[in-house]
């Protein structure tokens, strides 16, 4: 099973103080399990740079090892963006990018806490909740 993971989970993770900590950390150990692979686009690199105002590169995504790939944002990835633009007139931009990386390598789900990727009427993928998570580790 391929999952997507939207930037917020990594937010949420690095950020211990987070009230969504502990279920970011429970959606990212999907990742330790053999018949998981996790992906990102390479757009997580900069939002995570932007938002926690630090000098974050890909090394923080390597550290989930081989289970985790930076998907490039490529002119296929970039053409299912702006046609989702073009279908769901309230999807931001870096939105529609994650979502159009899950789309563009078959992921089955995409985790998530964006509200409006949530209520994307018949996206083409499952989207996962980040509080369909427990808060309890």
């Amino acid at each position: 099973m391929t999952i997507a993971y939207d930037t917020n989970i990594f937010i949420y993770w690095l950020d211990k103080s987070s009230p969504f900590f502990n279920q970011s950390l429970k959606a990212l150990r999907l990742l330790e399990q053999s018949d998981v692979n996790g992906a990102v686009s390479v757009l997580t690199i900069t939002e995570l740079r932007a938002g926690m105002k630090s000098m974050l590169d890909a090394t923080v995504l390597n550290s989930f090892g081989n289970n985790l790939i930076l998907v490039p944002v490529d002119s296929n990835v970039a053409e299912i963006a702006g046609d989702l633009r073009q279908k769901y007139s309230s999807l931001r931009t870096p939105d529609s990018v994650h979502l159009a990386t899950a789309l563009s390598i078959g992921a089955q789900k995409l985790i998530t806490n964006d509200k409006y990727l949530l209520n994307l009427k018949d996206p083409g993928i499952e989207m996962t909740p980040i509080m369909s998570f427990s808060r309890e580790i």
